[in-house]
């Protein structure tokens, strides 16, 4: 009987010792693997929109509509530019947003210069104004981008 008493206190000292080994191994090796899955590389699948605001002063009660373009001449109904110096896609005409304020959405792009052109009901042009936009991050990160801020517009309204 006593040498049964001594087996199970060894067997006792060993599972001390072995399973908070294992278990530490197995930790490690979880660590590792979620480590290694998290590649700083990749960028998450996500999307945001940037926008602009278009404020109008003067005769605002005027303006029926805005239209952006990229550098440039752009005449009403123009469509948006897509080049390299001004990637805007989608809209051409700005939103009103209330009062005086328009709003520009221009998705996940940040053009640099932008021509903006105030439209009476008739379509004839009141004012245009080529402006150069500074896009500021607000948001994301270097390598993945994320949303962005400007300057607002100011259309003076003769």
């Amino acid at each position: 009987m006593a040498g049964m008493r001594v087996r199970t206190e060894s067997r006792h000292r060993i599972e001390l010792i072995v399973v908070p080994v294992v278990a530490a191994i197995a930790m490690a090796l979880i660590i590792g693997a979620i480590m290694r899955d998290s590649t700083p590389g990749a960028c998450p699948a996500i999307g945001w929109g940037n926008s602009l605001t278009i404020t109008t002063t003067g005769n605002s009660a005027a303006v029926a509509a805005i239209t952006v373009c990229g550098i440039g001449d752009c005449g009403p109904g123009a469509a948006a530019a897509t080049t390299p110096a001004s990637p805007v896609l989608g809209e051409d005409r700005a939103t009103r947003a209330g009062g005086t304020d328009w709003s520009f959405q221009v998705g996940m792009n940040t053009p640099g210069t932008l021509t903006f052109q105030a439209l009476d009901a008739g379509g004839v042009i009141l004012t245009q104004k080529t402006v150069d936009l500074n896009w500021k991050r607000v948001g994301g990160t270097d390598q993945c981008g994320g949303p962005a801020v400007t300057n607002d517009v100011v259309l003076a309204i003769p």
